[in-house]
């Protein structure tokens, strides 16, 4: 694997037989967006393509977490005039097909990378950054043509595009993009979550296992993943898939592996998951389980099927800012990571920072796991309160104060609230309000429901302008008995 720039463009290749292949690689994903915004990597990928049409010869496109690919397989020439056409495509973007395009991406749905791997990030970073890969998207059919400009304007630049392509440089290749610095968002901090936990995961996704480490311990998430495969598959019989995803965070890395499970399984996996974190600190693994993941890397990075793949992995972490190795300068340090001092380094990390995450409405009770909740423990904001009007079927102590420096309920003894810079969007109907705060705490408010209701309702869309998108189907408050 070789690195150049092509008319500003970082290139990264390598000489193989066999067809040619080349991908551009965007640094625009679900990381960019916001919340009313979800899904808007997602819809320029496909308005790009809408314009694109039939080729000769076999193309795709995807957008992820951290970058949307456009990618194809042919004739050298023909491949070429495709990424030439998609570059044309992505500086200008029609944005006469975006209303069409989100109706097919909603029948498409789906989240940005692996289930696992976008529930892990959700729980970690909560409805913003990396945390949108989860998909959200509340208001993809409400996104304005000036939305998509701006996001093309601030991230479609030659220094935020990598290429990647299975033969060498030429002259043949022409890549019209923008030439102006990128203005990507940095990574939000990650959500303060007491670890170890259980926390509870979307209906339909399955059991998973998150845990940080400042190394990517790949051959850790290999060794912990065949322990789970033992037990959950072989021994108990009650789960069938399970797969790990290591992903780079600014502060580290994220691990996810996520299992599949037989009915009523749920709570039987948690506790599996949770034991086998433990077991790497308390048996650690033995000489046989570090070869077999030694042998594993071995495969999977001296594999030459596996090259173009590496290519495309290898351009995301350039756009990340992280230092690109070759395929053999990535299996020696997967290797040293399987010395002894560092899988207990590793492990003790995994301990500290485990947090399961289970498809359960009610969590189960597994001994050394506190159940997070999205109960809320910190300040109180806004210093004028509205409290519920006598007349209307909700709780006595129902109040919400708002303020210059954001909005707090108050229901029952308990309190949740955020600044105005933790709202990160406000769905309206008529006179009802659902503000989203970052962290996934949710404050619902019906004018009707509160004394000065009005006034509310006009503080809380002047704090918010910029974040409200329009829900029909927001449910009301519910008839709670009075209490």
């Amino acid at each position: 694997m070789q690195q150049t720039t092509i008319e500003g463009v970082r290139t990264l290749w390598a000489d193989m037989p066999g067809p040619f292949r080349a991908a551009l690689v965007v640094g625009i994903g679900a990381r960019d967006e916001t919340f009313p915004t979800s899904g808007l990597a997602h819809l320029l990928e496909h308005v790009v393509m809408s314009r694109i049409g039939r080729r000769p010869i076999d193309n795709n496109a995807e957008a992820t977490t951290d970058a949307t690919v456009f990618s194809a397989i042919g004739e050298r020439s023909d491949v070429l005039q495709f990424l030439h056409d998609v570059c044309l495509q992505l500086a200008r973007p029609d944005t006469a097909r975006m209303a069409h395009e989100a109706k097919v991406i909603a029948i498409e749905s789906g989240m940005y990378d692996s289930p696992g791997a976008t529930i892990a990030l959700q729980a970690r970073f909560g409805w913003r950054g990396p945390g949108l890969a989860a998909g959200p998207e509340p208001a993809l059919d409400q996104v304005t043509p000036e939305q998509l400009l701006d996001l093309v304007s601030r991230l479609v630049t030659r220094d935020n595009c990598v290429l990647a392509m299975t033969g060498p440089p030429g002259d043949d290749i022409r890549l019209p993009l923008p030439d102006a610095p990128a203005r990507r968002a940095p990574e939000p901090t990650l959500l303060p979550r007491s670890t170890p936990a259980m926390i509870q995961a979307p209906e339909g996704a399955p059991v998973t296992l998150s845990y940080l480490t400042r190394s990517p311990a790949v051959g850790l998430a290999t060794i912990l993943r065949e322990r789970l495969m033992d037990r959950l598959r072989h021994d108990l019989g009650i789960s069938y898939d399970i797969s790990d995803d290591t992903l780079p965070l600014q502060a580290g890395w994220l691990t996810a592996i996520a299992a599949d499970f037989a009915p009523d399984a749920e709570p039987d996996v948690a506790r599996v998951m949770r034991e086998e974190v433990l077991g790497l600190a308390n048996r650690p693994p033995d000489a046989g389980e570090r070869a077999h993941a030694a042998r594993m890397a071995e495969l999977q990075l001296n594999d030459p099927t596996q090259l173009t793949g590496y290519l495309g992995f290898s351009a995301v972490r350039l756009l990340a800012g992280l230092p690109v190795l070759t395929p053999e300068e990535m299996l020696a340090r997967e290797l040293a990571e399987l010395e002894p001092a560092r899988l207990r380094e590793a492990a003790a990390h995994a301990v500290a920072t485990m947090l399961v995450h289970v498809p359960m409405e009610e969590l189960p009770e597994v001994v050394g796991l506190a159940v997070t909740t999205e109960l809320y423990d910190g300040p109180t904001f806004g210093d004028r309160r509205h409290r519920r009007r006598t007349v209307r079927p909700v709780p006595r102590s129902l109040e919400v104060s708002v303020g210059e420096d954001g909005i707090s309920m108050h229901l029952r003894g308990e309190h949740i609230g955020a600044p105005w810079s933790d709202v990160v969007g406000v769905a309206h109907h008529e006179d009802q309000r659902m503000v989203v705060f970052a962290d996934g705490n949710t404050v619902w408010l019906r004018a009707r429901d509160f004394r000065d209701g009005q006034r509310l309702i006009e503080t809380v869309d002047r704090a918010t302008a910029g974040r409200r998108f329009h829900d029909p189907g927001i449910d009301p408050m519910a008839e709670e008995p009075q209490g």
